[in-house]
């Protein structure tokens, strides 16, 4: 016959057996699974825009709890764009609009319920705008046959004409004249006036064109018509 003391530690043992885990089993704790921050893309994005262009900047940002806000810090001087949120996931893009060229390093912040942030964003370089060149031509609507006439033009652009190229259609080779930008840059020509001659030799209308090209490639073109008749 068991003591009073042994009969009490079996039935102790047998509780706590029954309150912690079955009995003769081994157990294992489940792991304590830490609560990461935000996972954050791009992390190093490179885009190219040019001033005064919309720029949607891609953004996507995971958390193993919940999402309560994603930040964009732009870095030129104009307040950060924030969405708030209630999930684990976000996938968009901000807009933004650049107004001064320059290179931008901009900064991505996620953060979840748990106050932790996760960090992503990327570099964006603002070129100059270059708008296509300006130009103003004045044509007659009419000439004489075997009479020399001219066709004035003005050509502006505010990086520089390159070059101007004029064909009065009726198959004789187009006329071109080129800016002298030997001195570009510093010194670069904006623009180019002239005023070139040119006869018919037959009647008809003639269709005419008159093309602009600046430094950068982009061009503009005039078009016209000129009506040759034979004198009276």
């Amino acid at each position: 016959m068991r003591a009073p003391a042994q009969v009490f530690a079996a039935i102790l043992a047998a509780l706590l057996c029954l309150l912690v885990t079955a009995c003769g089993e081994d157990t294992i704790a489940p792991p304590i699974v830490p609560d990461s921050a935000p996972a954050v893309a791009p992390e190093s994005l490179y885009d190219t825009i040019t001033a005064g262009e919309l720029l949607q900047f891609p953004v996507s940002a995971d958390d193993d709890s919940r999402l309560v806000s994603i930040r964009a810090d732009w870095r030129d001087g104009t307040p950060a764009s924030v969405i708030e949120l209630d999930s684990a996931r976000f996938e968009g893009s901000f807009p933004h609009v650049y107004l001064d060229p320059g290179i931008y390093s901009v900064r991505i912040t996620a953060t979840d319920d748990a106050g932790q942030e996760g960090l992503g964003g990327g570099v964006v370089w603002v070129e100059v705008r270059d708008d296509p060149p300006i130009v103003a031509v004045t044509a007659p609507d009419t000439v004489v046959v075997l009479e020399e006439f001219s066709v004035h033009f003005e050509a502006d652009d505010e990086h520089g004409v390159d070059r101007v190229i004029l064909d009065f259609g009726d198959g004789d080779p187009p006329r071109e004249f080129v800016a002298n930008q030997s001195m570009c840059p510093p010194t670069c020509f904006r623009a180019m006036v002239a005023s070139p001659r040119h006869i018919y030799f037959h009647p008809g209308d003639y269709r005419v064109s008159l093309q602009v090209l600046d430094l950068a490639g982009q061009s503009v073109t005039w078009w016209g018509t000129i009506t040759a008749v034979t004198a009276p």
